[in-house]
């Protein structure tokens, strides 16, 4: 406190005056200093608020740039949905066209047999509008498909996939056939929900087959006729043709007296002619035992190339008649292969035959025969007039002949291949032949060099 005793007047009234002035100044500072701190406290404020605008702005932008890219992702996708919706339209315009044009019948069944869905095709088949077939029980619209109710309760209860052909199907007075298949479709737990059928109309198929089959009967019955008349006719033949050759020999031996030289000819042309007959009526006889498989085979060791000379021979005098040349190809020394020699030379005579027939005079006949570890291979070659690969085929079916006219002038039933293939076959040895027009014709068979059985039974394909 200040004396005022001590302190003149003047002198303080003006420290008053200063210590007026000075507690004003601290009051003023003092209200500065809170107004500064009022103003940084705003000035921290408005930054803070500067700072979350910023902060506001920015996650704005962001916001503003995601949502362009959602944009432009979303258009993406919407133009990827609208191409793949028109891919998926072309798709099952596709299917539907595929659908509708094959030529199987389609039709969908749910688990009560009832069908929810058919394709044209079955439409057809059935002959019925489709207002007939769709949501109708297929036992209702198919009710004579017996074996329909097996089937399905398989399909259904096991989820197998059933099958059956040339099926009728009956619808009022039509009759058509299939060949059908039941497939199952199955729910994501794999329980069976319906079926599909798959129906292929096959009616000209099961005709043509029973047709086929009528005429495979027919021919089967007009074979065994065919048999029985040979083998009737073969035996009647026989008799007659027994007592001809012996009076021809009684002829030609002039047992009844003594003949003109034109008489013998006539002699000689009878004895001809019943002798071809006779081999006609032995290819019939032949023919019927290996139809009935009723021949047998008598297998023993006998020499090949021996019984080749002896069959050429008896034919010398066709070749000289023929005025053909001879040329043989045989091993010298002793060949022994298990036959039956009477039915090789059979086959032997056969082929021999047919070469000298068959070859314009001036040719020549050719035989080579070659012996392997295995088996031996026999060769008869001509000169002839040689046959087509047409014909070449058919040439060992029974009662084939190449040329009729040609044939005809040399005799024969057209018996005497097949007859020599199957003798071979029955050795179990094979039998071709190699043959150009106007080239000549080569004829072959071989024969094992070992038997398993000493008796064979032959039959007749």
């Amino acid at each position: 406190m200040i004396n005022r005793e001590l302190i003149p007047a003047t002198e303080g009234h003006e420290l008053l005056c200063l210590q007026s002035e000075l507690m004003v100044s601290r009051a003023a500072v003092a209200r500065l200093e809170l107004r500064n701190q009022q103003l940084l406290s705003a000035l921290a404020t408005s930054q803070q608020q500067l700072a979350a605008s910023e902060e506001a702005a920015l996650r704005t932008q962001n916001m503003e740039t995601a949502f362009a890219r959602l944009r432009d992702h979303s258009q993406r996708i919407e133009a990827e949905i609208v191409e793949r919706n028109r891919e998926l339209s072309c798709e099952k315009a596709l299917v539907d066209h595929i659908v509708a044009s094959i030529p199987v019948g389609i039709l969908y069944l749910d688990r009560d047999m009832v069908i929810r869905w058919a394709n044209a095709e079955l439409v057809r088949v059935m002959g019925l509008g489709s207002e007939q077939i769709v949501n109708r029980s297929v036992f209702d619209v198919l009710p004579k498909l017996d074996p329909w109710d097996v089937l399905c309760e398989a399909v259904l209860a096991k989820g197998e996939t059933a099958r059956f052909t040339g099926y009728p199907i009956v619808v009022g007075d039509r009759r058509h056939y299939v060949d059908a298949t039941l497939v199952p479709l199955f729910e994501d737990d794999r329980a069976v929900q319906g079926m599909l059928l798959f129906a292929t109309e096959v009616s000209a198929r099961v005709e043509n087959e029973r047709l086929q089959q009528e005429q495979i009967e027919t021919l089967r019955e007009l074979d065994r006729l065919k048999g029985n008349f040979i083998n009737a006719a073969s035996h009647e033949l026989r008799t007659p043709l027994t007592s001809i050759m012996g009076y021809a020999e009684f002829l030609e031996d002039q047992v009844g007296g003594a003949l003109t030289r034109d008489q013998q000819g006539f002699v000689s042309q009878i004895q001809e002619g019943a002798k071809r007959l006779q081999r006609i009526v032995d290819d019939m006889l032949d023919f019927a035992r290996m139809e009935a498989g009723s021949f047998k085979l008598v297998l023993r060791e006998a020499d090949l190339g021996l019984l080749i000379h002896e069959e050429l021979t008896f034919l010398q005098p066709l070749l000289q008649e023929a005025r053909l040349t001879l040329h043989a190809e045989l091993p010298d020394e002793r060949l022994a292969v298990p036959m039956d020699p009477s039915r090789i030379g059979q086959v032997l005579r056969n082929l021999l035959g047919n070469a000298i027939k068959f070859t314009p005079a001036g040719g020549q006949v050719s035989i080579t025969m070659h012996a392997g570890p295995d088996e031996v291979h026999v060769a008869i070659s001509d000169t002839g007039i040689g046959i087509s690969d047409q014909h070449v085929e058919m040439l060992f079916q029974k009662f084939f002949q190449v040329d009729a006219s040609i044939t005809r002038e040399h005799g024969g039933a057209g018996l005497g291949l097949s007859i020599a293939k199957a003798l071979i076959e029955a050795h179990g040895g094979k039998l071709g032949v190699e043959s150009r027009i106007e080239s000549g014709s080569t004829f072959w068979f071989t024969l094992p060099r070992l038997a398993e059985t000493d008796e064979l039974i032959g039959t007749l394909d």
